[in-house]
This record gives structure tokens, C-alpha cells and sequence, in this order.
């Protein structure tokens, strides 16, 4: 009778331990196919993001064209009135939704100076074109976009010297 007790406490032990086994490896595999899932929807959510930015942005740089260094003799007051207008309406599109806080507010920046000057018909405001430059980086920013970098025609790179420093860039951007 001692041999049978023994045998099945210590079979019911056995269990007991295959069970917690495959109960604790079950929980981990949910645990790991919840985390790829959150992941996957992050990434979803990113790149859609991303195109949303990509359909939307050239509206702004479109809107901000007449302000540019090009144009500064052509540029009057009622000029910077329409520039507000088209950014404010912007803003209030899908990309201004879906822009970056910062990028936001630098666009909001550009577009309040440029109301301001529109309203007082004077002086240019001193701060306009430090709001045009810094909306510009910023929304190549949100772009993904290389910055404002120069550009020199005589400097022969190769495609592939090009894309090593590229990817040398972005290892220290990582680093970071």
C-alpha cells in the first residue's frame, strides 16, 4: 500500500511539474507573439505615417515657395498674407496633423509672421525668414530627408562611396 501512495504522489508530482512546464513555455509564446504584434502595428502605423507625410508636405514647401531667397524683391506684404493662408490651411489638412510637434509649431511660427505682416502692411518681420528656415529642416525632418547640406558638382563621389557615408551617418545617428 506504501509503494501505491508513493507512486501516485509522486506521479501527481510529475504532472504538477509537466503542467507549470507547459503552462509557463505558453505563457512566454503569448507573452512574444503579443510583443511581434504590438511591433508589427507600430511599424504598420510608422510607414503609414510616413506616406501620409509624403502626400501631404509638398503642400507646405509649395505654400513657403514664394518666400524664397529667389523671390525676396518680389516679396510684399499681401504675398505674406497668401503664404498664411495656404500654411493656416495646411494645417489644418492631414499634414498638419500628422506632423511633428516641433515641425508644427514652426510652421505655425511662419504662418503667424506672415499674418502679422500682412496686417500691418509695414516691415517684413525679422523673425520670418528664421520660421521659414527652421519649418523647412524641420519638415525634412519628419521626411526622413539628408539636411540642407551644399552641394558640389566637382566633388565625384562614387554611388557606392556615396551610400558607405550614408550608412556611416546613419550607424552614428544610432550610436547616439
Amino acid at each position: 500500500m506504501l509503494t501505491e501512495v508513493t507512486t501516485v504522489l509522486l506521479s501527481g508530482f510529475v504532472a504538477l511539474i509537466v503542467t507549470t512546464g507547459i503552462g509557463a513555455l505558453t505563457w512566454d509564446q503569448i507573452r512574444r507573439e503579443r510583443q511581434r504584434e504590438l511591433v508589427e502595428a507600430k511599424v504598420a502605423r510608422t510607414l503609414e505615417l510616413h506616406r501620409t507625410r509624403l502626400a501631404t508636405y509638398p503642400t507646405a514647401f509649395e505654400a513657403m515657395a514664394p518666400l524664397s531667397t529667389h523671390n525676396r524683391a518680389l516679396l510684399t506684404a499681401e504675398v505674406g498674407g497668401e503664404v498664411a493662408k495656404k500654411l493656416n490651411a495646411w494645417l489644418y489638412s492631414a499634414g498638419g496633423m500628422c506632423a511633428d510637434a516641433t515641425t508644427r509649431s514652426a510652421v505655425l511660427g511662419l504662418r503667424d509672421s506672415c499674418d502679422k505682416w500682412a496686417a500691418n502692411s509695414g516691415q517684413r518681420p525679422p523673425q520670418l525668414y528664421e520660421f521659414r528656415n527652421l519649418a523647412v529642416a524641420l519638415l525634412r525632418r519628419d521626411l526622413d530627408l539628408a539636411g540642407l547640406e551644399s552641394f558640389d558638382i566637382r566633388r565625384n563621389v562614387t554611388l557606392l562611396a556615396q551610400l558607405r557615408d550614408d550608412l556611416d551617418a546613419l550607424d552614428n545617428r544610432i550610436r547616439e
